[in-house]
């Protein structure tokens, strides 16, 4: 077996090889943009979305008229529990058509320094 060695391909293949690389790895990160919400829990098997998956504003997820979803929204802490229909991911909420979001659907409250 030989062995790799720089020499042999100059440092023009060297730079193109590492580019190469850059590019393969970069790819994927540009083709998938910041996720707004993370799927924290999940019932059934929805098409496109995963349990622990980031979703991305404006992504559409169908829901069967049995399964729940739970979405937690990271810039708003809203916490969002839809069982069924039509999902449309927001920046700060969700649009569901056809389905049910219960109106306990709720924002956690961040922790209020106290003055003493």
């Amino acid at each position: 077996m030989k062995s790799f060695s720089a020499g042999k391909i100059g440092w023009a293949g060297l730079v193109t090889l590492a580019l190469a690389g850059a590019v393969a790895v970069a790819s994927p990160a540009a083709a998938d943009p910041t996720g707004v919400a993370l799927v924290e829990g999940l019932t059934g098997n929805p098409s496109g979305v995963e349990f622990m998956d980031y979703v991305r504003a404006g992504q559409v997820i169908r829901l069967g008229p049995h399964q729940t979803m739970v979405l937690s929204y990271m810039a708003s802490c809203v916490r969002e529990t839809i069982t069924g229909g039509t999902v449309t991911v927001g920046t700060q909420r969700s649009e569901v058509q056809s389905g049910q979001q219960p109106p306990e659907s709720s924002q956690l409250t961040r922790p209020v320094a106290r003055q003493v």
